[in-house]
């Protein structure tokens, strides 16, 4: 095939892929698992300054948060577990814990629970964690009319 007939079928070949490349960009972007939209998020947005003024408030009362992710078991639920201490290093008991825990991958299937006390500073809950991998686990903490939030990246694994 000579060069002067080859050159159309170039541009009609680029053409081509130009179509199927915009028709897989079209379908990922309107995948419903790959996307997803903080909710309420002009809320949140506008009370930013008060966030950040209840963290630097547990900053300064010295609270310390440790929290993991137990094995994910063969029922697809694991425990998330958060034990809080003073800036003594004293347990902190007598708190309202809840979670909302977002997976990285599929962060439209957020999981959202009430830590339940169990003694010492540690509150639990068994949730569903469908999936391994990144988790956000987003607390907030409330004891004597202090509310402070934060969150933590853990990993969960199966078991």
């Amino acid at each position: 095939m000579r060069a002067a007939k080859l050159w159309p079928v170039a541009i009609v070949g680029m053409l081509a892929v130009n179509v199927l490349a915009t028709g897989v960009l079209m379908w990922a972007a309107n995948d419903d698992e790959a996307n997803a939209v903080e909710p309420d998020y002009y809320r949140k947005a506008m009370a930013w300054d008060s966030t950040v003024a209840a963290r630097r408030r547990g900053v300064e009362l010295g609270w310390r948060l440790d929290a993991s992710l137990g094995a994910i078991g063969g029922d697809g639920t694991g425990v998330v577990s958060v034990t809080l201490a003073d800036s003594t290093g004293a347990p902190l008991d007598g708190a309202a814990v809840t979670l909302e825990a977002i997976h990285n991958a599929h962060a439209r299937h957020p999981v959202r629970a009430t830590l339940a006390p169990a003694g010492a500073g540690r509150y639990e809950a068994r949730v569903p964690l469908r999936w391994a991998g990144l988790w956000e686990l987003r607390l907030e903490i409330a004891r004597d009319g202090v509310r402070v939030p934060t969150s933590v990246r853990r990993e969960a694994v199966r078991g």
